[in-house]
């Protein structure tokens, strides 16, 4: 019977710490931004130092389950990363910043890329949409129909 017993209550006390460690994760929406408040689509975000990750939809809506006092790294292309703690269950308006960037111009030859300022010889700028008013399905025509003789 005391074995019986003993059984039961470490049962109970095991039903209520997993009861109690699934109710600490919560499900989060929120809303990414970019500059002038236009919704950014395929944002990542993630919990820092974990695989969970989710991404924005079309209109920057992602939804991602984590529990409070984790931390959020939201990211995108051209965009600063910003990191959130969790605190809550509201949803989130995220508005990310432009990163700044001191890109330089790349040429791209045959043998490789150089930046603009190391080339010596001729070059072509050549850009997309002079290729796309030529209507034509030949890369390499386009190319050579761009290029001085």
């Amino acid at each position: 019977m005391r074995q019986l017993l003993r059984s039961v209550v470490s049962l109970l006390l095991l039903m209520f710490l997993l009861s109690y460690a699934i109710a600490q994760n919560q499900s989060l929406k929120g809303t990414v931004t970019g500059s002038g408040g236009i919704p950014l689509s395929g944002a990542t975000i993630r919990i820092k130092n974990s695989t969970i990750t989710s991404l924005t939809d079309a209109n920057g809506n992602f939804t991602i389950t984590a529990a409070n006092g984790q931390v959020l790294e939201i990211s995108y292309v051209g965009y600063q990363t910003l990191e959130l703690t969790v605190s809550g269950t509201e949803p989130l308006i995220v508005a990310l910043r432009p990163a700044k960037s001191d890109l330089e111009e790349v040429v791209v030859v045959g043998y490789g890329t150089q930046k603009k300022k190391l080339v010596t010889g001729a070059t072509v700028q050549v850009k997309g949409e002079d290729i796309a008013r030529l209507n034509t399905v030949d890369v390499l025509g386009a190319f050579s129909r761009r290029l001085p003789v």
